[in-house]
C-alpha cells in the first residue's frame, strides 16, 4: 500500500480534479443515454460512465477520483499477493509491490488510463482466485464472477479478464459457468455497439499509431518483455531508455527461464503452469503484432472488414496477460534464490533479501515523475459551472470548438487533455473523434462527427444552417484557445466568460426522433441485471442449468 501511496501521492496531497490526457473527472457525470453506450461514439466507456455517473452522485468526482485511481491499484496489489501467497513472505511482498510498480503500470496511469488498470486489477483477482480454487480442489471457479465485472466496466478490460478466467480455470468444476459469466460480461458493450450508429468499423491507419514501440536499443520484443512499449513515448519514464530499462528485461527472461527450469527438474505438474505460459504468450504474441510488417498488414485487414476488432489497435495494453504470469515469475525466482542462499552464506541470503525488497523501484527509479505529471490535480473555473446551468437537459446537441478531441487548458497544468465537455453537461455532446499521433492522422468513428468536422472546417458564416441540420443547438467556444472563432454568425451569444463561450444558434435544429428512453431504461437494467449475476458468481437457477448442459449434450451423442 505505501508503494500505491507513493505512485499516487498528488491525489493523496492536493484536493481538485485529475484532469490530463485520458484522465477525465468531473464534479457529477450525468448519467444519460451516452452513459449507456446509445449515441453516434463507439461504446468504449460502457458501463463505466454508468457506473461513475450513479457513484459520483454519492461521493462526488473528487472523492470518487481517488477511490477508483487508488483503490483499483489496491486492489491489484491485494490479488497479487493473494496470487503468491504459497511463497514464503519476502517474494509475495516482492510479487504485491512488482504488481503495481512495473512499467505497463505506470505508462499506462501515466498516460491517464485509469479504467484499464481497473481491468488489469479484475485479470489479477481472476488469477488469484484460479490459483485458490485449484488449492482448494477446484469447485470454486464461479468466485471469479466479481473479478470478472471488475474488469467487464470497459470492453477492454471485459475481453482480459474473461479470457483469463476462462483459460485459468478451463478444468474447474465450474467451467461452465465461468464461461458463461466471461461471456455475458460482453454484453454491456457488444449490445449499445450493435444499436448505436456508430461505424463498425475502425480508421487501419491507428494500427501504426497505437503500436508498440521500442524504447531502446533491442527493438520491440525486448522493450516488451521488459514490460514497456507503450505508444506514447511521453509517457514513458527516461529511465527505460537506458541501463535499467535493459535490466528489467534480462530480470523478466532470466526469471521466466529459471522457473521454467525449476519446473521441468522437479516435475512441477501445477495445474496452472500451462494456463499462465498461455495466457502470457498470447499477451505477447497481441502486444507485438502491429510493430511487424505482415501482423501490421493483417490487424489493418482485420479492423477495415471485422467490426469491433478497434480494439485490438491499440495493441500494447494486451501485454497485462503477460505481466501477470512474468511478476509471478519473479516472485518465484526470488523464493528459489532465497532458498538457495540460505543454503550457503548468511550474508548472501541477506543481500538477496534486501534486493528482493527494493528490486521493482531500482527497476523503474524515475516512475514518479511521470506519473505524478498526469495525476496533478486541478480547479475546474466556474464557467463550467454557469455553462452547465444554461444547457443541461436542452433540445438538440452542443459541438465544441476549436474542433479537436484533445485540449492544453491555460488554467491546468497546460499538458494535453481529453475534452471534459461531455462528462460535464447533460446534453448531448459532439466532439471530435479523430487524433494526432505524431504525424499520423487517425480518423474517428462517429459519421455524425465527422459530418459536424466537415461543416466546421467552413467559414464560420456557414456554421450555422449546416449545424443545425446535424441537429446542433449549442456552440462551446474554448475562449482561451488562440485558434477559437472569435464570432459564430447566426447565433446567440448567451454567456461569455473568462475560459468559455457559449453561443445558442438561432435557427431551430433539426432533432432526430427520440427513440432512446426504450432503448436506455432497457439497457440500465440490462446492467443491473448482469452486475447482480457476476457479484453472485451466477445465479443458482442459470448454474445449474449450465452444469447440467453438458451432460444433456453427451446423451445426445455430442462432444460438449
Amino acid at each position: 500500500m505505501l508503494t500505491v501511496a507513493l505512485l499516487t501521492w498528488p491525489l493523496l496531497a492536493d484536493r481538485g480534479y485529475p484532469l490530463a490526457k485520458d484522465m477525465v473527472f468531473t464534479p457529477d457525470l450525468p448519467l444519460s443515454p451516452q452513459a449507456v453506450g446509445l449515441t453516434s461514439d463507439a461504446p468504449r466507456a460502457v458501463p463505466l460512465d454508468a457506473v461513475v455517473a450513479i457513484l459520483d452522485t454519492v461521493t462526488g468526482g473528487e472523492i470518487l477520483s481517488r477511490l477508483a485511481v487508488v483503490g483499483g491499484l489496491c486492489l491489484a496489489a491485494l490479488a497479487a499477493g493473494r496470487a503468491a501467497r504459497h511463497l514464503p513472505l519476502l517474494p509475495r511482498v516482492l510479487c504485491t509491490v512488482l504488481a503495481v510498480w512495473n512499467p505497463f503500470v505506470i505508462e499506462r496511469l501515466a498516460l491517464g488510463q485509469w479504467a484499464l488498470l481497473l481491468g488489469y486489477a479484475g485479470l489479477w483477482g481472476c488469477v488469484a482466485q484460479a490459483l485458490t480454487t485449484w488449492r482448494l480442489s477446484g469447485g470454486r471457479g464461479r468466485a471469479v464472477g466479481p473479478w470478472i465485472g471488475l474488469g467487464a466496466l470497459t470492453p477492454t478490460g471485459g475481453l482480459l479478464t474473461g479470457v483469463a478466467a476462462v483459460v485459468m480455470l478451463w478444468r474447474d468444476p465450474d467451467r461452465w459457468i465461468v464461461r458463461a459469466m466471461a461471456l455475458v460480461a460482453q454484453l454491456p458493450w457488444v449490445i449499445p455497439g450493435l444499436l448505436s450508429s456508430a461505424g463498425a468499423f475502425s480508421d487501419p491507419e491507428g494500427v501504426a499509431a497505437f503500436a508498440a514501440r521500442s524504447e531502446r536499443p533491442g527493438g520491440v520484443l525486448w522493450t516488451l518483455l521488459g514490460l514497456g512499449g507503450v505508444w506514447d513515448r511521453l509517457s514513458v519514464p527516461g529511465s527505460r531508455a537506458g541501463l535499467y530499462g535493459h535490466l528489467t528485461s534480462a530480470v523478466i527472461v532470466l526469471s521466466i527461464l529459471t522457473v521454467m527450469v525449476h519446473a521441468v527438474r522437479s516435475r512441477d505438474r501445477w495445474p496452472h503452469t500451462m494456463p499462465l505460459a498461455l495466457l502470457g504468450l498470447a499477451g505477447l504474441a497481441l502486444a507485438s503484432i502491429s510493430s511487424f510488417p505482415l501482423g501490421a498488414r493483417g490487424l489493418a485487414w482485420m479492423i477495415e472488414t471485422v467490426p469491433g476488432t478497434g480494439l485490438l489497435r491499440d495493441s500494447q495494453k494486451w501485454l497485462a496477460w503477460f505481466v501477470v504470469p512474468a511478476v509471478l515469475a519473479v516472485a518465484k525466482t526470488s523464493d528459489l534464490l532465497l532458498g538457495w542462499t540460505s543454503r550457503q552464506l548468511q550474508v548472501l541470503s541477506t543481500t538477496v533479501a534486501a534486493v528482493t525488497l527494493v528490486l521493482p523501484i531500482v527497476l523503474v527509479p524515475d516512475g514518479t515523475p511521470v506519473v505524478w505529471r498526469t495525476l496533478a490535480p486541478v480547479a475546474y473555473p466556474t464557467d463550467f459551472d454557469r455553462v452547465a446551468r444554461l444547457v443541461d437537459g436542452a433540445p438538440g446537441s452542443l459541438v465544441t470548438t476549436p474542433w479537436r478531441s484533445y485540449r492544453e487548458f491555460s488554467w491546468s497544468h497546460g499538458r494535453p487533455v481529453y475534452d471534459p465537455a461531455s462528462r460535464w453537461f447533460d446534453i448531448d455532446v459532439v466532439g471530435s473523434g479523430s487524433l494526432l499521433v505524431g504525424d499520423i492522422a487517425v480518423e474517428g468513428e462517429n459519421p455524425r462527427a465527422e459530418a459536424v468536422g466537415q461543416v466546421l472546417q467552413e467559414s464560420p458564416g456557414r456554421w450555422a444552417g449546416g449545424l443545425a441540420a446535424l441537429g446542433i443547438s449549442h456552440v462551446l467556444v474554448y475562449a482561451d484557445d488562440a485558434d477559437r472563432a472569435r464570432y459564430v454568425p447566426g447565433a446567440d451569444l448567451v454567456f461569455r466568460g473568462d475560459f468559455l463561450e457559449l453561443w445558442r444558434l438561432r435557427e431551430k435544429p433539426n432533432l432526430a426522433p427520440d427513440s432512446s428512453p426504450t432503448a436506455y431504461a432497457l439497457l440500465v437494467a440490462l446492467d443491473v441485471l448482469i452486475a447482480g449475476f457476476l457479484l453472485l458468481g451466477g445465479s443458482r437457477l442459470v448454474r445449474g442449468a449450465w452444469q447440467s448442459l453438458p451432460g444433456r449434450l453427451v446423451s445426445k451423442g455430442k462432444d460438449p
